[in-house]
């Protein structure tokens, strides 16, 4: 009988079917913004009782807010520079300053210079050249590639000289070490793949999905607002039931308005899941956010959904895809729930602590000998973290650092004159 009980439970547990309205907000769920202003996009201009409630939508507005993306996602790290107010507003100007092309207008020196003061100005665009997307403030070629090589920290005279004589189209470079000279292209050619990589991201960029202001004693979370806002029309649904139709006219009254109302109550849920979700977030990793720790501490979406009295997968499809901009930077949210690292005694660590661990370690470590990934595992272990060496490796790759002989020869090619 016991048997029998099982049997029909699991027949029912995998023969489940969801019910649309609860189907449908689980879809809606794990839409970033971009792919959800998409769906909002056809069904506004598919159904004739959606609408948009913003006062914001024609076809030119949606079109500019596509291609300002790029211009957007600038001035969200721009917040982490700490710039003053008129810094700030001379970083505006040159992020809107931007051509096509990814260079500076030529005259925008010119123009800033009529109202504010030379020096200032450099240290503006100084700044932002510390960006991961620096090489947008540049006004050349060569002050773009030579931009990226210092972010990379491979740049030396020696790559300058080689620029100079390809930019130049001189037949034979000054530099005689082959090997030297084979390594210094293939970091110029790395920086060009750079360049188009950056290109193609311009054009898929996903915009900030979840904004936080830092209050005094809390959080305060709010959806990105380039999300369009919609509604039911119900001026519009209460006309056409006061006229008679035929039976397949009301039928297909009925079935909008009931996708409308569907659509507008997913998106709500949506939004407030999302929200309800970061907030637990942040409040866990409260240390980290206010400056008290460096490290994120470990936690996963099973404690989440036990906390806020949700199902584990409901928080998973909340996190997918969904980035985050706080004080600390912008991070995608599954960054957030730290995994746990096996460590002896009281020490308690997280993927993330481990990382950044890692990259202090190898930023301080002797430029004549790098830690191998053998060296890392060891010293890790020293702090009571046991990681494995292949781990190692893979923290590494993730970070984009590559390996002790490579970064030997970055050294060698940066402190060759």
């Amino acid at each position: 009988m016991t048997e029998k009980k099982n049997s029909i439970s699991l027949f029912l547990k995998n023969n489940i079917v969801l019910l649309p309205e609860l189907s449908l907000s689980l879809k809606i769920l794990e839409l970033n913004n971009i792919d959800l202003r998409e769906v909002v996009e056809k069904e506004t201009t598919e159904n004739p009782f959606l609408m948009r409630s913003d006062n914001l939508y024609n076809t030119n507005l949606a079109f500019l807010e596509d291609q300002n993306n790029f211009q957007k996602e600038l001035l969200q790290q721009m917040v982490f520079l700490n710039f003053s107010k008129k810094e700030k507003k001379i970083a505006e100007i040159l992020v809107y300053s931007i051509t096509e092309e990814g260079y500076l207008e030529f005259n925008i020196l010119e123009n800033l210079r009529k109202h504010y003061n030379y020096q200032l100005v450099m240290f503006v665009i100084n700044r932002l050249k510390t960006l991961e997307q620096g090489h947008y403030f540049t006004f050349n070629l060569l002050e773009k590639i030579k931009t990226i090589l210092k972010y990379k920290g491979v740049y030396s005279d020696l790559h300058e000289q080689l620029l100079v004589d390809i930019l130049t189209k001189k037949r034979k470079s000054k530099i005689f070490n082959t090997l030297l000279l084979d390594n210094i292209k293939s970091d110029i050619k790395e920086a060009l793949r750079f360049i188009q990589s950056q290109k193609s991201e311009v054009a898929v960029n996903h915009p900030v999905d979840l904004v936080v202001t830092n209050e005094v004693n809390d959080f305060n979370i709010s959806i990105n607002d380039d999300l369009p806002k919609i509604k039911v029309d119900n001026s519009l649904v209460k006309n056409v039931k006061e006229h008679s139709y035929s039976l397949a006219d009301k039928h297909y009254i009925n079935e909008k308005c009931r996708e409308a109302n569907l659509l507008v109550k997913a998106v709500n849920y949506r939004n407030n899941t999302l929200i309800k979700v970061a907030r637990e977030i942040l409040f866990r990793q409260m240390d980290f956010f206010q400056g008290n720790n460096f490290s994120l501490i470990p936690l996963n979406a099973k404690t989440l959904a036990q906390s806020l009295s949700l199902h584990e997968s409901t928080v998973h499809r909340a996190i997918m895809n969904k980035s985050i901009s706080t004080s600390h930077g912008i991070f995608d949210m599954g960054q957030l729930l730290a995994k746990k690292i096996n460590t002896f005694g009281d020490e308690i660590a997280s993927d993330y602590s481990v990382k950044q661990y890692m990259k202090q370690l190898i930023k301080q470590e002797p430029h004549n000998s790098p830690y191998s990934d053998e060296n890392i595992v060891y010293f890790l272990s020293t702090r009571g973290i046991v990681i494995s060496r292949r781990t190692v490796a893979k923290y590494r790759e993730s970070m984009n650092i590559p390996n002790s002989i490579n970064r030997i020869r970055n050294y060698k090619i940066t402190e060759c004159k």
